[in-house]
């Protein structure tokens, strides 16, 4: 079976780790050599061979705890108000390590350099851990500036990833909305309503109607470098599109807008709400003959925006996720909300308790900067 896309970047997170721990082996086998010579130089009678051959156990030791240390630093990082506890966690962390390895290099010296013969060496062991604590302590930092490194690195990779999805994601939904306004039967039905009031030689109406299907069209082309308006522009085209979608239902349609006022400054991902929008009229309003009832509404609570788009129509059968593998629309907005919130946002599509479907989804709430500072 093919791979999907979360496992084929679980298994390329998995080679470059291993690439990392290949690049931390080839490090400390350099600096085995450098610790070699240093070694010579206290124990001049020592055959550089066996200095190499100890050495190079010892950095052996490290490259080993490497991917311990490392997962250390991912549960422990030093982030704010959590540097702390970091720092505690990665001393005592440091001090066992160095007492480890330490104790090791000890009985290697003993049983290669100094001969088994001479009982075991109990006082050095201990007279090492305490004299050479420090630069056991230094070997961990070493450790820990290389976890540091990968962890920046991926973080920094994440961020350009994420970054070039969400450019490509806006764009598709620019271009889905584009194609979705652009059906031959929307535009038939949006211009014939135009000719109507023509005939009808309501020619202000006419021209209205055309000014705001060229506003959202505009809206739609032009608006590609935000990732992110405030609710108040959504609202404001989403309203350009309601407005032609009123002349297509005439009175069969009936439009209610609760938005509270503080959260109209509040950020959404731009083009969130055509197309929970053009569904709720497709497949709730549009499919009955009867009159319908479209409600948005907005509100905040506790540091978190909620939306809802209901529709009075016969509502949606089995389990709405079902729909979404079907659903362009509600499969890219998903795909939106998860690449700019992570999991600090919620979504949900439900029937009604007496007709209809509701969507809801909630975000983080940030104030918009061109209206008011941002929020701590």
């Amino acid at each position: 079976m093919p791979q999907s896309h979360r496992e084929k970047n679980i298994s390329r997170r998995s080679d470059r780790r291993r690439s990392v721990l290949w690049l931390v082996g080839g490090a400390w086998a350099i600096l085995s050599f450098f610790m070699a010579s240093q070694f010579g130089m206290q124990r001049p009678n020592t055959h550089w061979y066996a200095a190499i051959v100890l050495e190079i156990l010892y950095s052996a030791q490290w490259v080993a705890l490497f991917p311990l240390v490392f997962r250390l630093l991912e549960r422990f990082p030093f982030e704010r108000g959590k540097w702390l506890a970091a720092l505690a966690v990665h001393l005592v962390a440091g001090t066992l390590f160095s007492a480890l390895t330490m104790a090791v290099r000890t009985v290697l010296i003993w049983s290669v350099l100094d001969g088994a013969h001479m009982g075991f060496p109990v006082q050095k062991i201990v007279n090492n851990l305490t004299s050479a604590l420090d630069f056991g302590i230094m070997s961990y930092l070493l450790n820990l500036l290389f976890s540091y490194s990968f962890v920046y690195y991926e973080r920094v990779r994440e961020r350009e990833q994420r970054a070039t999805q969400l450019e490509t994601e806006l764009r598709d939904a620019q271009l889905q909305a584009l194609k979705m306004h652009l059906h031959p039967h929307f535009l038939f039905n949006t211009l014939h309503a135009i000719a109507v009031l023509v005939r009808k030689k309501q020619n202000e109406i006419a021209v209205e109607m055309i000014n705001r299907l060229s506003k959202f069209l505009r809206y739609t082309l032009e608006n590609v470098s935000s990732q992110e308006v405030s609710l108040r522009e959504e609202i404001e085209t989403i309203e350009l599109y309601l407005d032609i979608q009123q002349v297509r239902f005439k009175d069969r349609l009936t439009i209610t807008m609760q938005i509270s006022p503080d959260v109209l400054d509040a950020l959404v991902p731009t083009l969130i709400l055509q197309p929970l929008v053009e569904n709720a009229l497709r497949h709730g309003i549009g499919s009955s003959e009867a009159a319908g009832h479209l409600q948005i509404s907005a509100e905040r609570q506790n540091g978190t925006v909620h939306i809802h788009v209901s529709d009075d129509g016969p509502g949606i059968r089995g389990d709405w996720r079902g729909l979404q593998q079907k659903g362009v629309g509600l499969r890219n907005t998903l795909s939106r909300l998860e690449k700019l919130y992570g999991d600090s946002f919620s979504f949900d599509l439900l029937n009604c308790a007496d007709r209809g479907a509701v969507v809801s989804f909630s975000i983080p709430y940030r104030r918009h900067a061109m209206n008011s500072p941002q929020e701590e």
